[in-house]
């Protein structure tokens, strides 16, 4: 019933607050128990999301965020606030890289 990481429309903040921590720490100790690394970039699950997610995210400890966008992300030394929105291509299965690249403007 829900889409990615977004709030359901019949579900509080504090509910919502209270799945997505208890989503995410369990899966940062699972990684860590199994890969000896507690992740810190997420990715938003088919890039559905909830404004209200970036806060918990960085409350969790995750410090970089990746969304749906199809982009390249502009580094801004002076801003770090970018580390939370960077766009990323998805790639379909059977695309080669040749054709995933050129879809990038990379040849």
């Amino acid at each position: 019933g829900r889409s990615g990481s977004k709030k359901k429309h019949s579900e509080s903040l504090e509910e919502y607050e209270k799945i997505l921590t208890e989503d995410l720490v369990t899966m940062q100790n699972l990684t860590s128990e199994n890969a000896g690394c507690v992740p810190t970039a997420f990715a938003y699950p088919y890039g559905s999301y909830s404004p209200e997610s970036l806060t918990i995210l960085k409350k969790i400890g995750f410090r970089a965020v990746f969304v749906c966008e199809e982009r390249v992300n502009k580094i801004e030394k002076t801003e770090s606030e970018w580390l939370f929105r960077l766009g990323r291509y998805n790639r379909s299965s059977g695309l080669g890289s040749a054709s995933f690249f050129a879809k990038m403007g990379i040849e």
